[in-house]
């Protein structure tokens, strides 16, 4: 509820459970060393002042459940860099990020956290396309980091286009994971990659070729 946390200034950090609804006012309000907080898909409400002065906090997502944020909600947490908001949010209030002078908002093109960004002079970056992909042997948890990251990114109103190859043994053999991630529909791999996470040489020879030069 409003002021639940309200200067516990030794927080550090907090994952709200799926049971909560909305965040009210001042709830984390001179929460200064709060450095990390995980938000569910339940809440749908972010109150007034609700993470004013987090004066450690550095990054935050949004998620997709919420559609508007209040006045002030992030006001005076002055580390703050970047913001994840996703195309559910279609109400903001005054003076959200004020005092916020190195934010950078994550938002989908043409949405209303991007309108919100450019009316209020706030720094904003539209993710066009990103393509990634895992790798190592089979057995590993390839295939289940790739399924969490799809979610994730599914969860923030991405388009995804995954797939996975592997090996014909039960254990061991080469796999990896790739995931195409965009602002609209697609329909198949792009073929350069963006990213590339290694866990064995295999997986760095084989896919070194695709990624982009810089």
């Amino acid at each position: 509820g409003d002021h639940a946390f309200e200067f516990c200034k030794s927080l550090k950090s907090i994952i709200i459970p799926n049971s909560v609804k909305f965040i009210g006012d001042c709830t984390f309000y001179g929460c200064e060393s709060l450095e990390s907080i995980i938000i569910p898909n339940s809440v749908n409400f972010i109150g007034k002042y609700a993470f004013a002065y987090c004066k450690s906090l550095k990054s935050i997502i949004i998620p997709n459940g919420v559609t508007s944020i209040e006045d002030a909600a992030f006001e005076g947490c002055f580390d703050i860099e970047t913001v994840t908001i996703p195309n559910s949010v279609t109400s903001m209030g005054d003076y959200v990020f004020y005092y916020c002078e190195n934010i950078m908002i994550h938002c989908n093109r043409n949405s209303y956290a991007e309108e919100y960004a450019k009316k209020n002079n706030l720094g904003g970056e539209n993710m066009q396309e990103l393509s990634w992909r895992i790798g190592g042997e089979q057995g590993e948890g390839i295939e289940s980091s790739g399924d969490l990251w799809s979610k994730v990114l599914n969860s923030q109103g991405y388009y995804l286009y995954a797939f996975r190859a592997f090996s014909s043994r039960i254990k061991g053999g080469h796999t990896h994971y790739s995931l195409r991630i965009a602002n609209e529909d697609v329909g198949t791999l792009n073929n350069k990659l963006d990213f590339l996470i290694a866990f064995d040489k295999d997986s760095l020879e084989l896919s070194k070729n695709e990624l982009h030069s810089n």
